[in-house]
């Protein structure tokens, strides 16, 4: 107001530059109240992303089931071990879960799993932690490099000669 208020009259008026100062004094006020807002649901977006892949509605999880249910099944089996194993280790759990379902989203498009898991994630947007967890498969592309992607690989590795022994005692 007080810019416009000299540019038409030439002049400052007392009145028009306290009304400006209590403007801004209550915009900055404001303007803090609704950054705490959104940063709130900035943090926890990712959060809530996680979840919503969690969900056996979630399309990768679809097209992970259409192409097998084998693996649909072991890459569930792997999350919920995975997401007790995060607990007992302090990792987060939520992460260690859907990095466990997803961890060999590659294997839908071929046998270069590392690979193409990296491609599929990037495809579907997946968030960045998820992401790596799936470029770190087996140490194939990268070694773990967070606690949460060192417990999915070690899960899936426990869980996989599990299943093979099984499959060896019922020959």
């Amino acid at each position: 107001p007080t810019i416009f208020y000299y540019l038409e009259y030439r002049t400052y008026a007392l009145n028009i530059l306290l009304f400006s100062l209590l403007l801004g004094v209550a915009l900055t006020i404001a303007l803090q109240f609704i950054y705490e807002h959104v940063r709130y649901y900035r943090e926890h977006e990712i959060d809530n992303i996680l979840q919503d892949m969690l969900d056996e509605e979630f399309s990768a999880a679809k097209e992970l089931r259409r192409y097998s249910m084998k693996e649909y099944e072991h890459a569930k089996l792997v999350s919920n071990v995975a997401k007790e194993a995060a607990k007992i280790a302090g990792a987060d759990e939520v992460l260690c879960a859907v990095g466990g379902l997803y961890y060999r989203i590659g294997i839908i498009k071929g046998e270069q799993i590392a690979e193409n898991g990296e491609k599929v994630a990037a495809e579907k947007c997946f968030p960045e932690k998820v992401y790596q967890i799936i470029k770190e498969y087996y140490g194939v592309l990268e070694l773990p490099s967070t606690p949460e992607s060192a417990i999915v690989q070690m899960i899936d590795g426990v869980l996989c000669r599990i299943e093979e022994m099984r499959a060896n005692d019922e020959m």
